[in-house]
């Protein structure tokens, strides 16, 4: 089956937004998560974290090779708009919503090799990146909590492939 460009983002994308809370809840990293759809303006994902805290989560999901087949080791962009809104202040409002609900903020990276059908999950805190719009996985190993790493998941289905 051919997808659309936008057609297969979007379901990489929801693939992401339930595959990683599932983790998250099985490996006891967070309790109760919530999707919100894609509706909520900044965040995916809402619960409570392993201390019993409000968390919210935002969950950025993409196939681990360019076009091309070559792997990807840029960064996962955060708080992305279309709407032209300064990526700065997207950010500092994504964080008043949080401390609004007094809810500790994280990032999820899901990384899905489609070929193989594996998937991939990093997860931190949004306060520890050193730039809240990007999750830099160049410079910043050090605090990436790799939470799975390459679990079969026979739900990845073959047209989500870019190559």
């Amino acid at each position: 089956m051919i997808l659309s460009e936008r057609e297969r983002t979007r379901q990489i994308g929801v693939h992401g937004e339930v595959v990683a809370p599932e983790w998250i809840v099985k490996l006891g990293l967070g309790n109760g998560l919530q999707r919100f759809g894609r509706n909520h303006r900044y965040w995916d994902c809402w619960g409570k974290t392993q201390a019993g805290h409000n968390g919210l989560w935002q969950i950025k999901t993409r196939v681990n090779t360019f076009c091309t087949g070559e792997p990807k080791t840029d960064g996962y962009s955060l708080f992305y708009s279309r709407d032209g809104q300064d990526p700065l202040e997207r950010v500092r409002g994504a964080l008043r919503f949080a401390d609004s609900l007094n809810a500790v903020p994280h990032w999820v990276a899901v990384t899905l090799d489609v070929v193989r059908q594996l998937v991939s999950i990093h997860m931190g805190l949004i306060h520890d990146l050193r730039d809240p719009r990007i999750i830099d996985f160049k410079s910043r190993t050090d605090t990436l909590n790799c939470i799975v790493k390459d679990m079969f998941d026979p739900r990845i289905k073959p047209e989500w492939s870019n190559t």
